[in-house]
């Protein structure tokens, strides 16, 4: 890639933090590549627990100072609900207002809604443009997993948010081609408007490890067991696949309670020994996915979910594990049928002896690993995401 001399510059906030796992593979690891044909100024959330680690924040820093990308960490405030919104809000309508009025901005790039708060004064004062990297339809999954109502004021207001962000940016970034479809049918916004960015992974990150097959069977289960999710659903998959495979395992890498675990299991007569509940840190998670044999999950059917890609596909996809879901949107059930990555299950119906054949001939698929990893290289790749932002800021910056 060619270096450019005079860079132009782009402001990136995102109310994720870089200490986090989500922020440093999802945000920063994007702008690293970027730095080098732009000036980045990364605004960023960090929350309490994270800055009280002091290696972490050295290593971000040092990494952000090599890579010429202005670092600007706010300390995410969680004192008081209201108060403390209204704090961060503050926060970063000032920093902003200053970088504006002292620096040439190109651009704002705003990771999901919150940044996005402060634009249209932004908008008034200084005339910015800017691209919505909306990740999901944020309001209405506070709606589908949080119970807000829609007759609520912060639904409502985050809904008029929405649709001046939609109406105002430059360009508009979705994790999903079902997203893209509905936003041109539903809010009649241009289809080049639109540009789907999968949650990528870094390939030199995640990549699969020779195993010895032995004679159990791993599960695997990644990441948040909850709000979003269904746990439950999945123990009672593993339920039903023990009766067929009695020496499997299934390994839960969450931050999940022991005690909710342990009622889940006791529910569905599942033996404490056939589940390893435990927790991985991010240079840990590819050996972890290599252990596997599948990855499981049940993301639950509403709304707001035509907008979802989650993480973990991608990441098992690299590691060249074959992924069992239920078909939560379009997208998902497009990649996994036309791609041979995995297996679409209906976790509501009965589990029977012809379900279970086909996932053991997934597992023992010789082609699987190789179908995974190439539809990881295509859809889900870290560097070509990176480039098909890099086309972003020059198509939009003048």
């Amino acid at each position: 890639m060619v270096i450019k001399e005079n860079k132009k510059n782009v402001l990136y906030i995102s109310p994720d933090g870089m200490l986090e796992p989500l922020g440093y593979s999802q945000v920063l690891k994007y702008l690293l590549e970027n730095s080098r044909e732009f000036e980045i100024t990364l605004i960023s959330f960090e929350k309490k627990v994270d800055l009280s680690k002091p290696d972490l924040k050295k290593n971000i820093d040092d990494l952000c100072k090599t890579h010429n990308i202005k670092w600007i960490w706010l300390k995410y405030d969680n004192w008081l609900r209201l108060g403390s919104h209204l704090l961060n809000i503050l926060k970063l309508f000032f920093v902003v207002f200053f970088l504006l009025s002292k620096k040439q901005i190109s651009l704002i790039h705003i990771r999901s809604y919150f940044p996005g708060i402060i634009l249209p004064v932004m908008q008034k004062i200084f005339n910015v443009r800017f691209i919505f990297d909306m990740r999901g339809l944020w309001a209405d999954e506070k709606h589908d997993r949080l119970g807000w109502s829609k007759k609520s004021y912060k639904y409502q207001l985050f809904k008029k948010l929405e649709h001046f962000l939609l109406d105002q940016s430059v360009k508009i970034i979705t994790l999903t081609n079902g997203l893209k479809k509905m936003l041109t049918e539903s809010n009649k916004i241009p289809e080049n408007k639109i540009e789907v960015i999968r949650t990528c992974t870094d390939r030199k990150e995640f990549f699969p490890i020779k195993k010895t097959r032995n004679h159990s069977l791993t599960i695997g289960y990644l990441g948040s067991a909850d709000t979003a999710y269904n746990l439950e659903a999945v123990i009672r998959f593993f339920y039903n696949f023990l009766k067929y495979e009695d020496k499997s395992i299934l390994k839960i890498l969450s931050k999940l309670d022991r005690k909710e675990l342990s009622v889940l299991l006791n529910k569905h007569r599942i033996p404490r020994s056939k589940v390893v509940l435990d927790y991985a840190l991010r240079s840990e998670l590819n050996r972890e996915i290599n252990s596997f044999d599948l990855v499981v999950f049940y993301l639950k059917e509403n709304y707001s979910v035509i907008a979802s890609m989650p993480t973990k596909i991608g990441e098992a996809l690299s590691c060249g594990k074959p992924v069992v879901c239920n078909a939560f949107n379009s997208d998902i059930s497009d990649l996994i049928q036309n791609n041979d990555v995995g297996y679409l299950y209906n976790f509501k119906e009965e589990y029977r002896e012809s379900t279970h054949s086909k996932i053991m001939s997934l597992i023992n698929s010789e082609t699987v690993e190789s179908n995974c990893i190439k539809l990881a290289k295509r859809e889900f790749n870290l560097l070509t995401a990176a480039e098909n932002y890099l086309d972003i800021y020059n198509h939009v910056i003048e």
